[in-house]
């Protein structure tokens, strides 16, 4: 009985460290890539998932604030939404194990597109083309958009 009570405490043990392994492996596998800094280059080449790597960086250093349309433009490119005073950029967020979330980072200025006024991340529910009515239109290199 001592060396049946011995193994079932060895296997016990064995299962443990081997749990506690693959959540380590899990913890360092998706906190290395849930945020990178900011940087224009690879948000001009990258995909959805790795701007929306970039947004909490983007937002904290308040990058885009009291910058003009042009100025946005330069360091994002050009948006996938425009509405009557906000640039709208497609990201995707929480992106380990597939697409992500559609989010949408939206930058508004004021009324002479001089300068940034908010940048917000809001998670998609809808097309921004419902939202804004007439106003939001996206952009002419979207082959998706038929209207």
């Amino acid at each position: 009985m001592g060396k049946l009570r011995n193994g079932k405490l060895l296997l016990l043990i064995a299962g443990i460290a081997g749990l506690a392994l693959v959540v380590l492996a899990a913890v360092k596998f998706l906190g290395e890539e849930s945020e990178r800094p900011f940087d224009s280059t690879s948000w001009l080449t990258g995909t959805r998932a790795e701007r929306g790597k970039m947004v909490d960086d983007l937002m904290r250093r308040e990058v885009l604030m009291r910058r003009s349309r042009l100025e946005v433009q330069e360091l994002l490119g050009p948006p996938d939404v425009m509405t009557k005073d906000s640039l709208v950029y497609d990201v995707c967020r929480g992106a380990y194990f597939g697409e992500g979330w559609p989010w949408k980072l939206v930058v508004t200025f004021n009324d002479s597109w001089t300068e940034v006024t908010v940048v917000e991340l809001v998670l998609k529910l809808t097309d921004f083309r419902e939202i804004d009515g007439n106003l939001g239109k996206r952009n002419a290199a979207d082959s998706d958009d038929k209207s």
